[in-house]
Formats: C-alpha cells, sequence, structure tokens
C-alpha cells in the first residue's frame, strides 16, 4: 500500500508536470503570435527594445512606515532561489509568498526619458493581488529584469511602483525616467508554478539589446532585456486568446505621452 506520504508527493509531481505542459503549450502559442507580426506593426516596442535598461540593478531601499514595510524587494539570481509551493504560493529567496486573490490583474508598466538625443525606457510586469510575504501584507508586485538577475518587489499602494520607477536612470549618461504609462489591466488565473517557470527560464537567457532588431525578434527566447521580459510574461498570463491584445495595449503604453 502507497503511504499518505508518497501518495501526496506522487501527485504534487503529476499536477506540476501537467502544469508545465500547459505552460510550455502557452509558450510556443505566445511565440508563434508574436512570430507573425507583421514587419512595422509594433513601431514603439521595436524602438524600445534597443533603448531598455541593461546593468545591475539599483540599490533602491525599502520604505518602511513606523516599522512596517511599505515595499520589500527580493532579487532572484539563481534557478534555485525560486519555487513553486502550491498554485497561488512560492518561496523566493527563503521568503514565503501567498497570493489570497484570484482570478487576479497585471498590467505593463513602462518609464520613459530623454535626452537630446534619444529615448530610453524601464519596462516591468505588474500584478494587482492580495500578497502575504512571511506575515506582510502588500497589493502589488512588480518583476523587472536587469542584468544581474529579476528583482520582485511588493508595494502596498500604486502609487508607490510609479515612484519607484522614477528613481531609476538609462544608460551611461544616466538619463532619468520623467513618466511612466500603464497599459490597461487584463485577468489572469495563471497559477504559481508557470509563473515561477518564466522567471527561472528568463534567467537562462542572453541579456541583449542590439539583437533585437525587429518585432518577431521577440519570438528568439534565447535573448532577454527589461521590455522583452514584461512583454512576453504578459503575454503569459493573458494566455493565447489574449496575448495579441495586451501586445497592442504595451505599443500603445510605449507611444503614450
Amino acid at each position: 500500500m502507497v503511504s499518505t506520504a508518497a501518495a501526496s508527493l506522487l501527485l504534487k509531481a503529476v499536477f506540476k508536470d501537467c502544469f508545465l505542459q500547459y505552460y510550455r503549450m502557452g509558450q510556443v502559442l505566445v511565440v508563434g503570435a508574436v512570430a507573425c507580426v507583421a514587419p512595422g506593426a509594433l513601431p514603439a516596442i521595436l524602438g524600445a527594445l534597443p533603448n531598455c535598461s541593461c546593468r545591475n540593478a539599483p540599490d533602491i531601499p525599502d520604505v518602511f512606515e513606523h516599522g512596517v514595510p511599505l515595499t520589500k524587494t527580493l532579487k532572484v539570481s539563481e534557478v534555485q532561489e525560486i519555487e513553486a509551493l502550491t498554485l497561488m504560493s512560492a518561496q523566493l529567496k527563503g521568503h514565503q509568498i501567498k497570493n489570497s486573490s484570484a482570478p487576479y490583474s497585471f498590467s505593463f508598466v513602462v518609464g520613459k526619458g530623454s535626452s537630446t538625443c534619444r529615448r530610453v525606457y524601464h519596462a516591468v510586469v505588474l500584478i494587482h493581488g492580495q500578497f502575504d510575504v512571511q506575515g506582510d501584507k502588500f497589493d502589488y508586485m512588480l518583476a523587472e529584469r536587469w542584468c544581474d538577475g529579476i528583482d520582485v518587489i511588493f508595494f502596498t499602494e500604486k502609487a508607490m511602483v510609479f515612484s519607484h520607477l522614477q528613481k531609476i536612470t538609462v544608460g551611461p549618461d544616466a538619463i532619468p525616467l520623467t513618466d511612466c504609462s500603464e497599459s490597461p489591466t487584463f485577468h489572469s488565473m495563471v497559477p504559481a508554478i508557470d509563473m515561477v517557470q518564466y522567471v527561472q527560464d528568463d534567467l537562462g537567457r542572453e541579456l541583449g539589446i542590439s539583437d533585437f532588431k525587429a518585432e518577431g525578434d521577440l519570438a528568439n527566447l534565447r535573448i532577454t532585456n527589461c521590455v522583452a521580459f514584461a512583454i512576453r510574461a504578459g503575454m503569459l498570463l493573458a494566455g493565447p486568446d489574449n496575448a495579441d491584445n495586451f501586445v497592442k495595449t504595451c505599443e500603445s503604453a510605449i507611444k503614450g505621452p
């Protein structure tokens, strides 16, 4: 007779395999959708991909009020630092994270800046839920790609997300991000295991800027940067039926005033 513990482990393995198959199928469909984008159809995205942040994450301290954290930053640099626990929870750098909101909403947020010679960008994917991080409560979770890994940052208020972006500078000339735009929100039921797998996969990709020369290069999963990471993440969360609509809203957000 199989023990209860063994049966539980077997069931968990079966569910994990099923969800990873769903994730892989979603990735294939998303990549196919990007590969079919007509040349010139996404000029704003094509302009942002080679002009985004491509360095180590800035050291922006967390914010506290009366000893209570208003923001909490966790950096993932290695695949083993993040692991799915249940459909709605994960462990990240030793911290247990649970989202009790299902479905949850998400959007694409982009910070923009300019100098006399060029425009620069830094993009993130933003999830609105009900997050418990080791007993601390947050309403928003942001994920952003940097040269040294992926920062996952929790916020109690949405305004603090835009404040965070405006503390970032881009390029050797340190161009500040003075403006932020956000796409409309979408809803998702994609489980934690898919999001964890996406982060783990992206950590294995090569960070690139000049490699992005056409819209279809978003389908090249060998390379990544902050804009590509945020768009692909949103496409995964949106699912095959809404991935193309999500990309169009990213285009509009980058173009926006």
